[in-house]
């Protein structure tokens, strides 16, 4: 039977359809095909929590480099408004030569 179809999606329907059925009708134990997608899944699964990891690890560098620059902004802050209440009186140099 052969079925034409001018839009794209259906043909990919089709097309996935007969995947299907060929699938059904191989002398591939069936067995054999669910282990196959079985590992596939996970695979895929392993993955995916893998990616989540990475993107894990990427906010949490982003947020302690933001904590970083916070932090040097309160201490400028801090030491802008520290204020000198007294003069500080420095001894002279020794001299070296003598």
């Amino acid at each position: 039977m052969t079925i034409r179809a001018r839009d794209r999606m259906t043909r990919q329907l089709i097309r996935k359809m007969r995947d299907e059925a060929r699938l059904l009708r191989s002398r591939v134990p069936r067995t054999a095909g669910v282990a196959a997608q079985s590992v596939g899944a996970l695979a895929l699964g392993a993955v995916a929590i893998g990616a989540l990891a990475i993107g894990a690890l990427a906010i949490g560098k982003l947020a302690i480099g933001r904590a970083r620059i916070r932090r040097l902004e309160i201490d400028e802050l801090v030491v802008r408004q520290l204020h000198v209440t007294e003069e500080l009186k420095v001894p002279p140099k020794p001299d070296l030569e003598r």
